[in-house]
């Protein structure tokens, strides 16, 4: 390889990742909660952890993620009224 290539490797391993940004979601299950957040993504409770009470919790009510992990799993730290 030369070195323009292996420069652009290097630029390549050093992006930075995606935007870590909070994400509305509404509540589509209960008991066994799952969370929309759009068409594609369902969350369910072994992808979250909750700084709220999931018991304060109702369907259809919006909620405020955190995403972590890589995006793997969220953080619900509220319920919007």
């Amino acid at each position: 390889m030369d070195g323009i290539g292996e420069l652009a490797q290097l630029f390549k391993a050093r992006e930075n990742g995606a935007a870590y940004a909070p994400l509305i979601g509404r509540v589509v299950d209960l008991p066994d909660i799952k969370i929309r957040v759009n068409e594609r993504i369902l969350l369910s409770a072994r992808q979250l952890k909750f700084c709220v009470a999931p018991e304060g919790l109702e369907m259809g009510c919006e909620v405020v993620l955190l995403p972590y992990s890589k995006g793997q799993k969220f953080i619900l730290i509220g319920v919007i009224i």
